[in-house]
């Protein structure tokens, strides 16, 4: 099988991939080093491949996450310059979106399915519902803020939600839909706008409750825990928000927030932080239940462009501006962390 990725297994030869490479606090279980920055990773729900978006969208790869061999090269429209990949909840199929809009691809063989082009697109994210049968796209333009929905069985799109209509926050000059998030049941969308987060009924497009709270606009990441009563919003600092009230939980001090993923199993959040020029990017581990922070490793030499879980693990997977993808052990780290008994 080809092998186009240079492979680093640190638990082997103890050292961060190419020569001088700084030697983070933490070791990961491995390292990929690829040609390009790693924009985008998206972990399939099999847990053991990954869709991997190179080099400024021009490529995307599916990986062996165990040993980081090329797999498949995915194919996309060459004009499409990919920025995101998702995986439809069934895992058959994969979403791409880019500038211009989206694609809809068969994973087996990366058959077309659908080409979404809605006017002046800029995606700033895609989210598919837990069922599949939808697929929303965020558009990221100031000039008419939506959020737009593909049922993706008929093909058929619609303006789903439209900031302009929102009256739960007073309209911003330059507002714009930064990023976008479903509940585990399909219920909720949650749009980070520049005022905050709006919950919408993922029925209706209706907006439900306008989230608010100091340091958080604009929201640079959102995300629902896996049982949907917390949503954790990243901006100036990261905030956990419960779903039925609005209130806030927890407020943890992380500064400019580049990911931000809760474990499949809802104790942890982990967020990734970006360092000023020529400094490593950074991961913190914080408890949700208080949110006190466990722990922070640097681990790129540059800033950390993606962040997510392996489902069904505690570890994670980080892309970077430095070409490389790194898989990490939370429990291990944890576990490192602890005081001797």
């Amino acid at each position: 099988m080809k092998r186009c990725l240079i492979v680093t297994f640190l638990a082997a030869i103890g050292t961060l991939g190419c020569e001088k490479r700084a030697v983070p606090t933490q070791r990961p279980l491995a390292q990929y080093v690829f040609q390009d920055p790693v924009e985008c990773v998206a972990p399939h729900r099999d847990g053991t491949r990954a869709a991997v978006v190179c080099g400024f969208g021009r490529t995307i790869q599916l990986i062996d996450l165990n040993n980081g061999e090329q797999l498949a090269t995915l194919a996309t429209n060459s004009g499409l310059s990919a920025s995101q990949i998702i995986f439809s909840p069934d895992g058959k199929d994969f979403a791409v979106s880019g500038r211009d809009g989206c694609q809809l691809r068969r994973l087996e063989d990366s058959t077309l399915r659908h080409v979404w082009i809605p006017p002046n697109a800029h995606p700033a994210e895609i989210v598919f519902a837990p069922s599949g049968r939808y697929l929303y796209m965020a558009k990221g333009t100031d000039r008419d803020p939506v959020v737009l929905r593909l049922d993706v069985q008929t093909h058929d799109s619609k303006v789903f939600y439209r900031e302009a209509d929102n009256k739960l926050f007073p309209l911003q000059k330059m507002v714009r839909i930064t990023r976008l998030a479903i509940s585990p049941d399909g219920a909720t969308l949650a749009v980070g706008v520049g005022g905050g987060v709006v919950l919408v009924d993922a029925a209706s497009g209706a907006a439900k409750r306008g989230l608010q709270a100091n340091g958080l606009c604009p929201p640079r990441q959102v995300k629902f825990s896996p049982d949907g009563k917390i949503l954790a919003a990243g901006g100036g600092m990261i905030t956990m928000f419960d779903v039925s009230t609005g209130n806030v939980l927890a407020q943890c001090p992380a500064t400019f927030v580049s990911g931000l993923a809760f474990s499949p199993d809802g104790e942890l959040l982990v967020s990734a932080g970006e360092g000023a020029v020529n400094e490593p990017g950074y991961v913190e581990v914080w408890r949700v239940l208080d949110g006190q922070r466990l722990a922070r490793f640097n681990c790129h030499t540059s800033s950390i462009l993606q962040l997510c879980f392996v489902p069904n693990t505690r570890k994670i997977v980080t892309g970077s501006m430095d070409n490389t993808l790194q898989v990490w052990d939370l429990a291990q780290i944890l576990k490192d962390k602890q005081p001797p008994e």
